[in-house]
């Protein structure tokens, strides 16, 4: 939400573009949280995979009444699990870093694939499952973004953890990966 999205992989050190008010927000507390201190840390994180997630539960619900999913074809996500995010955080705590790090999947998925990995994955028809474009006022931004990964490799080599593709995200929501 900080970054425009016209970019591939914006670095933790890179200048913030936000293209909404909630990323602009964002961004203005970031500097005033780093004005604090020398010693505070902000985790900027890509969309959260938990095993509860409403969006993917509505789809699965679509699907079990045989209904047709209307999903993003062009609006993606670079998701990280619950459990990531958790264990990242531990390490954190053991590997202090202050400054701005980031969580992000290396790899990037539309919302119209992982609706596709919902149907294929519960046994679902994936005909259902239906392209849609999605419009800058669907997502509440100026326009809707091209790139949303995060590059993090000075967040993992400082905290020594690896990068996740978007399906170890995908595999802690009921398996899906």
């Amino acid at each position: 939400m900080v970054f425009n999205g016209l970019h591939p992989n914006p670095k933790e050190k890179d200048i913030v573009s936000p293209i909404c008010e909630y990323g602009r927000l964002k961004s203005e507390t970031e500097k005033k949280i780093l004005n604090l201190s020398d010693n505070v840390s902000i985790i900027r994180m890509t969309k959260v995979i938990h095993k509860g997630m409403p969006l993917f539960d509505k789809w699965k619900n679509q699907l079990l009444r045989n209904e047709k999913v209307h999903a993003f074809s062009n609006y993606s996500i670079s998701p990280i699990s619950i459990k990531y995010f958790n264990d990242a955080m531990a390490q954190l705590l053991k590997n202090w870093t202050p400054g701005i790090l980031h969580l992000s999947s290396f790899d990037e998925i539309t919302y119209f694939e992982v609706a596709k990995c919902v149907a294929k994955y519960f046994g679902f028809k994936e005909d259902l499952i239906v392209a849609q474009l999605a419009k800058a006022d669907d997502i509440s931004m100026d326009y809707v973004p091209m790139n949303v990964a995060l590059d993090m490799n000075y967040t993992a080599n400082a905290l020594n953890i690896t990068i996740p593709s978007f399906f170890d995200a995908l595999s802690f929501y009921n398996g899906l990966g």
